[in-house]
């Protein structure tokens, strides 16, 4: 029992970590620009308005 025991504790112990050299990302993001012609302020007033927007058609996503 000891002649099995004492080499599979060091095998265990040899064991060394290996980081990966580089991280690849891939992902799609979407973003765009809207225009509202006729916006409702508080007052009840309403103007023309451009802004930038995300998540117009699908989510961002990334992996």
């Amino acid at each position: 029992m000891k002649r099995l025991l004492v080499p599979a504790i060091c095998g265990c112990m040899g064991v060394a970590a290996h980081a990966q050299s580089s991280v690849t990302l891939y992902g799609l993001i979407d973003n765009g620009v809207s225009y509202v012609s006729n916006q409702r302020t508080a007052s009840g007033a309403g103007h023309s308005n451009v802004f930038a927007s995300s998540g117009n058609i699908v989510g961002n996503r990334w992996g």
